[in-house]
């Protein structure tokens, strides 16, 4: 391994072309870049939003280059639990980490004992090169070192990837929530107070406490202010209410999502489409994205450019979604898609656009890696799923509303929908019977109605 300096680390991020991880396995830092935000937020004092925004802009404009080239990063870190204020203060910039466009997971250290991890926290770009960072004991970075040694990258790959599958708790929502329970128990604690007598002083059920403790239910601002009232540690009401607003702006919002244009949103979700290998996919109303014409796709961006009080360019966006779409033909991925029928009645655009959509529902199904299955509107039900939803590989499940979508990671949230998923898939039709009775009939129809 040779010495390399942090400005010559820093330039491997905007050198590497296809992907770079980061494993973190401290539970303090002491960087020189975040020590006085991260004073201030110990302090109990909130973050100026401008100096905030100007410290996030060069990551995220690295970021917003790194995406637009097609290349994804990374993070996993390993955290021991209860968390320490440094972890409690990384899970608030966690949410920036990941509107910059990153994947960062977390893994609570008492699981990772069998997995036979490297000494130092590392970066490695292509799976060719790997740089090593050593610290102090109080967090202090000392010095970098870097290697091409094909034997110790692929230790490294492989220990990143044996984290990858363990039990691992996504960002943010999760573990800012246990975070913050923590927290709150600690306080509780500091009081003398049992969680019975907490809960009864607050006028509320004692399982409740239980509940915020354990992060399975998030603490309203009015909880933090009881709670804090009831412990006598008002001096902590300001930024608990501060996490708890940052962890409720996790969930993704989709006017705050695609403030900054739907050619932005189209392309976020590009590094998932590009590092998954196998897509399920269940669609209730439409037409999934991957499978849109151009048209089809710009009378719906339409739609939620208006609807959401939007001002974005929709042809951009379409473009990046059609651009989107290149994952049908490259790498080795597979595509298993159910749609229920009415997704080929929907009316999208005009007679022309939805006649153009149809056609390319045909030739998809063409596709050596791509199942398409259709269940007719009185087919038996072995599964009787509300709403359409997302699987990528084996370890995230995303749902989409009105206002809002679900970003899932939990272990058992995501074996539900794979089972919902098996489920709708016996109730599909396939092949002939599905392709000719269900989308050229409808098509014939649909070509009938251009002249009434």
């Amino acid at each position: 391994m040779e010495p390399i300096s942090e400005a010559d680390r820093d330039r491997l991020l905007t050198a590497y072309e296809h992907e770079a991880v980061h494993l973190e396995m401290r539970d303090v830092y002491a960087t020189n870049i975040e020590r006085d935000r991260f004073h201030t937020w110990l302090r109990g004092e909130e973050l100026d939003p401008v100096a905030e925004a100007e410290w996030w802009r060069p990551w995220f404009e690295l970021m917003r280059r790194n995406r637009e080239a097609g290349k994804v990063l990374r993070r996993l870190r390993i955290v021991s639990e209860p968390v320490t204020d440094y972890i409690r203060f990384e899970c608030l910039d966690a949410a920036q980490l990941v509107a910059a466009g990153e994947d960062v997971r977390w893994l609570p250290r008492r699981r990772a004992s069998t997995l036979l991890l490297p000494g130092n926290d590392f970066w490695m770009f292509d799976r060719r090169t790997v740089a090593f960072t050593h610290f102090s004991g109080d967090g202090h970075v000392l010095d970098h070192e870097v290697t091409t040694d094909p034997g110790i990258v692929s230790r490294c790959a492989a220990a990143f990837e044996r984290i990858s599958r363990a039990n691992l708790t996504t960002t943010p929502v999760k573990q800012a929530r246990q975070a913050l329970g923590a927290r709150l128990r600690d306080i509780r604690r500091d009081a003398g107070l049992t969680g019975r007598a907490l809960g009864g002083a607050c006028g509320w059920h004692f399982t409740k406490v239980s509940k915020l403790e354990h992060g399975r239910q998030n603490p309203s601002e009015d909880d933090i202010r009881i709670w804090c009232d009831v412990c006598r540690a008002t001096d902590q009401i300001p930024d608990l209410i501060a996490t708890v607003r940052a962890i409720e702006s996790m969930y993704v919002e989709w006017q705050r999502h695609m403030r900054a244009g739907l050619k932005r949103s189209q392309t976020s979700s590009v590094p998932l489409y590009e590092r998954t290998r196998l897509f399920r996919g269940y669609e209730n109303t439409v037409i999934p994205g991957l499978f849109h014409t151009a048209e089809y796709a710009a009378a719906i961006l339409r739609f939620w450019n208006e609807f959401l009080d939007l001002s974005s360019d929709v042809d951009e966006a379409v473009a990046t979604r059609m651009e989107r779409q290149r994952i049908l033909y490259v790498g080795n991925r597979r595509f298993v898609f159910i749609l229920e029928e009415q997704t080929l009645h929907t009316r999208v655009g005009d007679t022309d656009v939805m006649l153009g959509q149809l056609d390319r529902v045909l030739a998809v199904m063409s596709l050596p890696r791509v199942s398409l299955g259709i269940i007719p509107a009185l087919a038996p039900r072995y599964c009787l799923s509300q709403g359409s939803f997302w699987i990528f590989d084996e370890d995230r499940v995303q749902v989409e509303g009105v206002s809002a979508g679900l970003d899932i990671t939990q272990p058992r949230e995501v074996a539900v929908h794979v089972k919902a998923f098996g489920l709708l898939q016996r109730s599909a039709v396939y092949g002939p019977a599905q392709r000719f009775a269900g989308t050229r009939r409808l098509a014939r129809r649909v070509e009938q109605e251009r002249w009434m």
